[in-house]
């Protein structure tokens, strides 16, 4: 006859049950990806981002007011009221992106945390770029605004190009101890021959490789001056350099996708989805081929509404034997103030002249 035990067991309290491995893989992989996000974006530290907790398609409100100035008072005077014009700025938060990968079985000796900690930056990554691409895409937005919003050059980008930009900036009164000037590798080489130019003790033009997508590189007028990988030569879809995103020859047999240069062609894949609102009528208007769009711009006038965590699954696959992983992240941006922006387009590499 059988003896039985009874009791508990010595290992209560250290096994993850089958039934909890649901829940407990899916949060192991949103820290994770969490801890990548921030490092794999430059635009985001430079917009305002609004924690967004709704669904997809909700829309998020906030009241438009116009900038107040101040006036003097004069004793026995009676003060001054202004009409501003007041309105409603709007921005329906409709972006689901994803990227989702298969790991053969063999692998699955690994932990969970091995996995996630080998494949989360790649997944972060990609859907970092595809964010990082759609806020670059709001150039569009800013040069569709109005005229003085858009500066052409065919040559390379010079400080008489810079103080211009500026003084506009004054004239509309916007708060320049908030302006970041976004430049490219290429514009940052021609930074060298700006006198006014104020490089950063780190970096120089010999080590542009080098530096940190998001880096301070040095400053004009106190303006900040910003390395911005993603800034390159305008070009279409079927241009001679567009953008290829992800995936080659010996990791996608299908190659990269073709895109074309964020906000360089209208209705592009990077082209923006929102733009106005019932103050300011306006549409987007595209980049000049062949030149380099620096961006000058406030801190607060592009809006990044995104999910605070971005959901991630994982399931295994039987008829494949492989685990499958998916992460989504659900998002959208508008410009909020559409003046707080000017692009600078300069020929860079001489092909306008």
């Amino acid at each position: 006859m059988a003896a039985y035990l009874s009791g508990p067991s010595v290992a209560q309290g250290n096994v993850l049950a089958k039934q909890d491995a649901g829940v407990f893989i899916p949060e192991i992989w949103e820290a994770t990806l969490m801890r990548y996000r921030y490092r794999m974006m430059e635009m985001m530290r430079y917009v305002e981002v609004a924690p967004f907790a709704g669904n997809r398609g909700d829309t998020l409100k906030r009241p438009f007011i116009g900038r107040m100035r101040a006036r003097r008072k004069v004793a026995g005077a009676p003060l001054l009221f202004e009409a501003k014009r007041e309105g409603e700025w709007k921005m329906q938060v409709d972006r689901y992106s994803y990227t989702a990968m298969s790991v053969d079985a063999k692998t699955s000796f690994f932990t969970q945390v091995d996995l996630a900690r080998a494949y989360a930056p790649e997944m972060m990554r990609a859907l970092m770029e595809e964010i990082e691409y759609s806020l670059l895409s709001e150039r569009a937005t800013f040069a569709g605004y109005s005229a003085d919003s858009r500066m052409t050059s065919p040559n390379p980008i010079t400080f008489a190009d810079i103080l211009e930009a500026y003084q506009t900036m004054l004239e509309r009164d916007v708060p320049v101890n908030e302006l970041v000037l976004h430049i490219g590798p290429r514009q940052f080489t021609t930074m060298f021959t700006i006198d006014e130019f104020i490089q950063s003790g780190v970096f120089n033009s010999g080590n542009i490789a080098s530096i940190p997508n998001g880096a301070i590189v040095g400053n004009v007028m106190g303006i900040p001056i910003v390395m911005n990988h993603s800034i390159r030569r305008n070009q279409p879809r079927d241009g001679d350099q567009p953008l290829v995103l992800g995936g080659d020859d010996y990791e996608d047999t299908e190659g990269g996708e073709v895109v074309a240069t964020p906000g360089a062609e209208v209705n592009g894949y990077f082209w923006p989805t929102q733009w106005g609102d019932d103050q300011n009528t306006f549409t987007p208007l595209a980049l000049p081929i062949d030149y380099v769009s620096a961006l000058l711009t406030t801190r607060s006038s592009i809006k990044l509404a995104m999910a605070m965590r971005p959901r991630a699954s994982s399931w295994f696959n039987e008829d494949y034997q492989e685990d499958r992983y998916a992460a989504l992240q659900m998002y959208d941006i508008m410009v909020g103030a559409p003046k707080e922006g000017i692009i600078i387009s300069t020929d860079e590499y001489g092909l306008i002249s």
